[in-house]
């Protein structure tokens, strides 16, 4: 990434004898050194997404170069800033969600059929408003995840008070949404971009139209810093140690919601139960009560096998989840005014269907995929 830049920073073996991730360390390069070039860029990438940033192939022979952080630590610095990373493609994803959504209503309100313009036409009216209602869910949530991570951040300091409770309890809500935020950053801004690219029909794959462009940047977001997949097995990861540390966790499920004393409240509760009944379905799945027996005397966790099924359905079960906090991150503002509330209503009115299409499915107990796997 950026390989036709100045300096590059590399994640290389540095301790003589170690193996895999252990060993490795970074180190800033400069590209060139006393008038020489300090490493030579071997081909650029040709992609057809995110086509301004430069992806290349370099080849270093004989390179000098700075050590950055501590020798050894490499590996553990890449995922201190590939955790900041994913929420970055959150962001990056809100960008050009709106983007899209700013282009197709602003088309839609000049483009005229039938006597009128598209966007007084019912489908596409009620597309554009979901449209809407998405990039609004995305925002709230994401400046909730990096209000909770500045708060980790402030109590981190050297100098901070000393909170370990606070902290310990900031740290979990952050874990918790990263994944979620990098995958409904992703996801659904590459169903808002396509639905850019639909409201715009033929035009919307011509490239003087900004949308075809949102829509083939959007398509990189569920690919990198770890793709959609691996969030929800991440998720999937997390949420099973919480359950198993405290197996009597289970009788209610890892997701509490805040949420107001009426019909919308009443909606988001009930996207949390949804969540709360299909993880506990795949929970029981994959351990049993022997299981449940197992984690209380600290005898381990349930094997590869064991998981499968709950495998099976982790990204289901980090749509549920995203949705729900979504949700959650979008109803804390509906009192600021009333069209941020139109917003929250038609989000999660629209969300708890969905949730429960997803739980059905997760406690179908459906295991032909594994089945056809161990053919």
């Amino acid at each position: 990434t950026n390989g036709c830049g100045d300096v590059c920073v590399v994640l290389a073996r540095s301790e003589s004898g170690s193996r895999g991730l252990d060993g490795l360390s970074l180190f800033v390069v400069p590209r060139v050194m006393e008038g020489k070039d300090n490493y030579r860029v071997a081909r650029p990438e040709k992609k057809f997404v995110i086509r301004g940033s430069a992806t290349c192939e370099l080849a270093f022979d004989g390179s000098r170069a700075e050590l950055l952080g501590p020798p050894g630590a490499g590996f553990k610095q890449i995922l201190t800033f590939m955790n900041e990373a994913r929420l970055v493609v959150g962001v990056q994803g809100l960008g050009l969600a709106e983007a899209a959504f700013q282009a197709a209503r602003a088309y839609a309100g000049r483009r005229v059929q039938m006597g009128r313009p598209i966007a007084r036409h019912e489908l596409l009216a009620d597309l554009l408003f979901d449209m809407e209602v998405e990039v609004a869910a995305l925002r709230a949530l994401i400046y909730r995840t990096s209000a909770l991570y500045d708060r980790v951040l402030g109590l981190e300091r050297p100098k901070a008070e000393a909170r370990p409770a606070e902290l310990a309890a900031l740290r979990h809500q952050v874990r918790e949404l990263t994944p979620v935020v990098k995958w409904f950053g992703s996801e659904r801004t590459l169903w808002v971009t396509r639905a850019a690219v639909q409201v715009h029909g033929g035009y919307g794959v011509m490239a003087e139209y900004d949308v075809e462009r949102h829509y083939r940047n959007a398509l990189v977001l569920p690919i990198y810093e770890g793709t959609s997949q691996i969030q929800a097995l991440m998720s999937l990861k997390d949420q099973m140690k919480w359950a198993l540390s405290k197996p009597w966790r289970l009788l209610g499920g890892p997701v509490r919601v805040q949420a107001t004393p009426d019909r919308m409240g009443d909606a988001l509760r009930e996207m949390a139960s949804e969540y709360n009944r299909a993880f506990r379905y795949v929970a029981n799945d994959a351990v049993g009560l022997s299981g449940v027996i197992r984690g209380l005397l600290g005898r381990g966790a349930p094997s590869a096998e064991d998981l499968g099924y709950a495998m099976l359905s982790a990204e289901r079960l980090l749509a549920m989840l995203a949705y729900t906090r979504a949700a959650e991150a979008l109803s804390a503002q509906a009192g600021l005014d009333v069209n941020r509330r139109r917003l929250a209503e038609r989000f999660i009115h629209r969300s708890l269907p969905l949730l429960r299409m997803h739980g059905e499915i997760v406690r179908s107990g459906d295991r032909s995929t594994l089945q056809a796997m161990a053919q």
